[in-house]
């Protein structure tokens, strides 16, 4: 799948049976278990259930969990591969014994007994009988059987989400994680969040095209979610390249070491001026609820068909847009600067000067299109200014998120680099604030050592 460029968004593979098992990571002798794990990101996996997880008596009389751990010794030197077939043995057992007790009627009927037991057909129907009238509560959940004989259970759909968070926090102490941030990373993820919030959010505005009320609340809700969302984006990925930027700056001047509470004040303070800006507009010009009467048809003279559509306005809403717009505007053109600056960095765990190029890029070519038409699309064009708003948000974060992320996880297990160097010349560290962080502490200069206390 990996090779062949067929685990994207695209592809939803449906797989029987555990997909990391230690078994498919050893076959898998071309791909990294990293690969294994993004080939499975969204995959639906078909699993039988090994032991029931109801309380509910079983036949015994114990509940499942129970039982199993009365069967079970305390200092078993059992393998667990076999210890976790405990279930359905016992349930076999169960159903054996149950099969054999309901065959005697039948063999009643022919003259039989089970204690002159022969290997004839009579027995072999009597007992196949018995056993598909089987019918009880065992270890592994519920048991019987249908008319093809086959078993009557419980299986399990489980979906396979790893999700960039739960990964950038898991392998947080990974050394290629550790070096690009992993708290400032969190803090971008949540930006991603907050925009894949908006979504939602202007659904329900979409939702409530021909109500009134609340409608003006959704609308600020959404302004206020953007401008946070994009803040804790692009500031935190800004503040991550701002420290790159100080460490190696060639200058005169001692700086003190940058550490992830200090990049954290930068984005509190990048917060704080949206807070200016949003404050004032929700208590002062609040976004109110307007309606448009659109004309449809006249079906005769006495009857009118129009549709009333319910919009957010504010008369002095173009001036806050425009005041967000400049600020933010501002805010990557700051960011384009520190890329730049930073491009020749070559420690890609340390540096995303380029994947935040690709990111700033991708933005501003969508926003440059796409936020102009919202603005020009008239207010009964409902339709289509949802479905553009909807598709900037999704693409544009969408993109962020893997352009800086997708990198950190294939290069997880990546050993250190043992030499910073420009294309041509070895950085000069004789002014480089690379202690106090671990994203400084763990990089090895050339004429510096590591204080294997950090490591």
């Amino acid at each position: 799948m990996v090779k062949q460029r067929r685990c994207s968004v695209s592809f939803v593979w449906i797989i029987t049976g555990g997909i990391l098992y230690d078994g498919w990571i050893q076959a898998s002798n071309h791909c990294t278990k990293e690969e294994v794990l993004a080939a499975t990101d969204g995959s639906l996996v078909l699993l039988y259930q090994k032991a029931s997880s109801s309380a509910e008596p079983t036949i015994t009389g114990l509940s499942a969990k129970e039982e199993i751990a009365s069967v079970t010794p305390t200092n078993a030197t059992i393998p667990y591969a076999w210890l976790k077939q405990i279930p359905w043995v016992m349930d076999t057992m169960w159903t054996l014994a149950i099969g054999l007790n309901n065959s005697i009627k039948y063999l009643r009927e022919k003259g039989l007994s089970l204690h002159n037991y022969t290997n004839s057909p009579d027995y072999l129907e009597a007992i196949q009988k018995g056993t598909n009238e089987a019918s009880f509560q065992g270890i592994s959940g519920p048991f019987s059987f249908d008319n093809t004989n086959n078993r009557i259970g419980l299986t399990y759909l489980q979906r396979s989400i790893n999700g960039f968070l739960a990964f950038n926090i898991i392998f947080r102490h990974k050394w290629s994680i550790r070096m690009s941030s992993p708290h400032v990373n969190s803090v971008i993820l949540i930006g991603c969040l907050c925009m894949y919030v908006v979504v939602y959010v202007s659904t329900v505005e979409y939702l409530q095209r021909y109500e009134d009320g609340t409608k003006g609340s959704v609308c600020m809700a959404k302004t206020w979610l953007i401008a946070t969302g994009y803040t804790l984006m692009f500031g935190g990925m800004f503040a991550k390249t701002y420290r790159v930027y100080i460490i190696f700056k060639n200058t005169t001047v001692k700086r003190k070491p940058i550490k992830d509470h200090h990049l954290f004040i930068v984005v509190g303070i990048l917060l704080i001026i949206d807070f200016i800006i949003l404050i004032p507009w929700t208590t002062v010009f609040p976004f109110s609820s307007e309606k448009q009467i659109k004309m449809m048809d006249t079906l005769d003279n006495n009857l009118i068909d129009a549709e009333v559509i319910v919009y957010c306005h504010n008369t002095k809403q173009v001036y806050w847009f425009i005041t967000m717009y400049v600020y933010k505007g501002l805010l990557l053109a700051f960011g384009t600067f520190l890329a730049w600056e930073t491009r020749n960095v070559t420690v890609e765990e340390l540096n995303d000067s380029r994947n935040i190029g690709a990111c700033i890029y991708s933005v501003v070519v969508v926003c440059l299109i796409g936020v102009p038409l919202q603005h020009i699309l008239p207010t009964d064009q409902i339709n289509p200014a949802y479905v553009l708003e909807t598709c900037i948000l999704l693409f544009s974060t969408t993109t962020c998120a893997c352009v800086i992320f997708l990198p950190k996880i294939h290069n997880r297990n990546k050993v250190r680099e043992r030499m910073l160097t420009k294309p041509a010349t070895a950085l000069s560290t004789k002014n480089c604030a690379c202690s106090g962080h671990p994203s400084n502490l763990n990089v090895v200069l050339p004429g510096t050592s590591m204080d294997s206390s950090h490591m």
